[in-house]
């Protein structure tokens, strides 16, 4: 060989050499208890126990490749092997097959399907937290975005809003606490408010009672064109007008929850009129019959 080089040959045959620079090359295998740098044995390879290095890289190809690197800060450092910036770290059942993937690039992170059919959890750069291949639920900065949650425990909020109608609300501390768009149906019985007299500073039976029915016109009617524009279908209903009602019971008549400016009442609340005034006919019913025999 070169004269700058110190050859180790058996026999003839050269089986390795040492350059100028001390760079030691073997032809076979080379085999030590523990490898340690050359100028400081705190950085040393103990193929049968612990290694201590600095960095430790995988490489493929000339400009890109996979890169693995445990740094002096204890954290564990992954680099890109492909130019689009993606990298992940795949898990594999006994069997070979793959079951997950911890995968990164430029739009985010998280966890992915074995199969590749989309995100399990995806968190993206633009800060939103995605579930269910991006699509059914994400929490974003001041949102959650869901399909249907279910808990076993309390989930709470000040308010509950439609998902894409603010207008439409749950707010159990506030005195409307429900403002929805369509029908509340319950399977069985809603109870609410008090009758309980104990409750209740009797202010006087209702004076005239017949009158103020008789003041009333139960009809027929639909929606017209102006409540249409409002949401409401053209269906075949019953029901009073609320200006009528409000001349006789106008402590039932209150603003409509499709907009203020219109009314509606509380029907329930004229169960007492009818009371009063079945009561008032009744009595006139028995003067009558009293008069005639």
């Amino acid at each position: 060989g070169a004269e700058s080089n110190i050859e180790f040959r058996i026999a003839s045959a050269q089986k390795g050499y040492m350059d100028s620079s001390s760079n030691l090359f073997a032809f076979g295998s080379m085999r030590s208890p523990i490898f340690y740098d050359y100028n400081d044995t705190n950085y040393y390879v103990d193929p049968a126990s612990t290694s201590s290095v600095n960095t430790v890289s995988f490489v493929s190809g000339a400009s890109f490749g996979p890169y693995l690197q445990f740094n002096n800060q204890s954290n564990l450092r992954l680099q890109a092997g492909q130019q689009s910036g993606a990298i992940g770290i795949s898990g594999y059942d006994f069997n070979g097959n793959w079951k997950f993937q911890l995968y990164g690039d430029s739009s985010g992170y998280g966890f992915l399907n074995g199969n590749w059919a989309g995100w399990d959890l995806l968190k993206s750069v633009s800060g939103n937290l995605y579930l269910n291949n991006q699509s059914t639920y994400y929490i974003g900065t001041n949102t959650i975005y869901y399909y249907r949650v279910y808990g076993t425990a309390d989930i709470r909020s000040p308010i509950f809003y439609d998902n894409d109608n603010t207008s439409y609300y749950v707010d159990p501390a506030a005195g409307v606490s429900i403002n929805v768009a369509g029908e509340i149906r319950a399977a069985n019985n809603i109870t609410a408010y008090y009758s309980d007299m104990r409750l209740k500073r009797d202010l006087g039976t209702i004076e005239q009672p017949l009158l103020k029915l008789k003041k009333l016109r139960g009809f027929y009617y639909e929606a017209n064109e102006t409540a249409q524009k409002l949401g409401y279908r053209p269906i075949r209903e019953v029901g009073v007008s609320a200006q009528d009602v409000a001349d006789v019971l106008p402590e039932i008549v209150k603003p409509a929850p499709i907009d203020e400016k219109y009314l509606t009442i509380h029907y329930e609340r004229l169960v007492p009129l009818l009371i009063e005034a079945i009561k008032e006919l009744n009595l006139k019913v028995e003067r009558l019959e009293q008069g005639t025999t």
